[in-house]
């Protein structure tokens, strides 16, 4: 736990002492949710299976995409750390792979938080028919930073195995567009073909959506909740276990 907490919170001060990265993390979902929510807000309620608008469906779904954009590139700061020599040391101290791994990973989760939050908070001022008790907006929460548990040790992991930093840029961009269209981010699952939903099916982006909706969006539910939670848990423990078996043979 001492070395997994030098590890966070190294990276937590070199990560939130640029103003630039911490003011693009925070605009970026909000310009998502401000311009193409009330965009499509029109289509109303008939384009949804549900009482619900379409704004308020968009609002779940954002809190999973955000993670897109914010925990899938996670990896890039420890790709700078190895290429600096910074992983080096730390690599020779006496903290474990697994300790190392999760320092990365979950400081990740730091501006994801405050992304959620914020992202909360401007739906809720614009009108968003979601679940607003104690209890809901942390279910939202947690299975948003569950799904950043995900992204981030998946980024990681191949931060340990791309040699070039523009090699994991493309492929993150490669990544990003698919992982969050074969998804029920932006409509809903049942208005797509059967190819579609199988894609989906091994998602984990269209999961956590899922899980966000159940709990936050008063009048959906989907009977498969369960394993969508179980799925998100299962992934986060294997691309962990990536991330620092990556680290170990760096």
């Amino acid at each position: 736990m001492h070395y997994f907490a030098a590890v966070f919170v190294r990276n937590f001060r070199t990560t939130w002492t640029m103003p630039i990265w911490v003011l693009l993390s925070l605009v970026y979902p909000v310009l998502w949710l401000v311009l193409f929510g009330t965009l499509f807000s029109g289509l109303g309620t008939g384009w949804v299976d549900g009482d619900y608008d379409y704004f308020s469906f968009f609002a779940g779904g954002m809190l999973a995409s955000t993670t897109v954009f914010g925990a899938l590139w996670a990896g890039v700061s420890i790709m700078v750390d190895r290429d600096n020599g910074v992983l080096r040391r730390v690599l020779i101290s006496p903290a474990s792979n697994l300790s190392i791994a999760t320092g990365y990973v979950f400081q990740s989760l730091t501006a994801l938080l405050l992304q959620v939050l914020v992202i909360l908070a401007i739906a809720a001022a614009l009108g968003a028919q979601l679940a607003w008790d104690a209890m809901s907006v942390a279910t939202m929460a947690g299975a948003t930073l569950l799904l950043g548990v995900v992204l981030s040790g998946l980024s990681h992991a191949l931060a340990m195995v791309i040699q070039r930093q523009e090699g994991l840029i493309g492929l993150i961009n490669f990544l990003s567009l698919p992982i969050l269209f074969l998804s029920s981010v932006l409509f809903p699952i049942s208005a797509t073909p059967a190819w579609f939903r199988a894609m989906a099916f091994v998602n984990p982006v269209h999961h956590a959506a899922e899980l966000i909706r159940h709990f936050g969006l008063p009048g959906y539910a989907t009977a498969s909740w369960t394993f969508s939670l179980i799925f998100l848990l299962v992934s986060a423990a294997v691309f962990l276990a990536l991330s620092t078996i990556a680290i170990r043979r760096r």
